[in-house]
């Protein structure tokens, strides 16, 4: 019984370790800078819970609400603000921007439509190596536009890499 107590607290002892190596880190890099296959963006830190910051990009899956077409790579700006509850990977998202025409959005005269739109998305960033430097992000969320004609229902799951600064 002995044996696994003072096993049980040094394995205990080691993953604490690495628990707390984290939170030794003072957060005085505030920038993200990150990229992918079909996203780029940037990110300020305002406090250690809260961020804001902008990304364009192309939505790689979109359904019209009011015929289920599907439509192929309309193109985003959005702005965001996120919150991380507990102040570190997992963070709630939510992008407020617009929403370009892609294939299938066509109106009228032919020209593309756009409309604004609403993200709201659930995420986490990890760090890779040490903390404060290079990251992998990813998140999933559903978005919908804001007027127009006809609703837009996009999915969002992009996988990113960073850089903090």
């Amino acid at each position: 019984m002995k044996k696994r107590v003072l096993l049980l607290t040094a394995a205990l002892a080691v993953i604490a370790t690495g628990v707390f190596a984290q939170e030794k880190y003072d957060g005085s890099k505030k920038n993200t800078i990150f990229f992918g296959p079909v996203a780029a963006g940037y990110e300020r830190l305002i406090t250690p819970a809260l961020s804001a910051g902008a990304e364009a990009g192309i939505n790689l899956f979109a359904l019209r609400e009011f015929d289920s077409a599907f439509l192929i790579a309309p193109s985003f700006a959005d702005a965001f603000v996120r919150w991380y509850p507990w102040k570190r990977v997992f963070f709630l998202n939510l992008g407020l921007g617009y929403q370009g025409g892609g294939m299938g959005m066509e109106v009228s005269d032919g020209k593309k439509a756009g409309v604004f739109h609403i993200k709201p998305q659930i995420g986490w960033k990890v760090d890779i190596g040490k903390a404060g430097g290079w990251i992998f992000e990813t998140r999933v969320g559903f978005g919908t536009t804001v007027g127009g004609d006809g609703g837009l229902i996009t999915m969002t799951l992009p996988l990113l890499f960073g850089k903090t600064f």
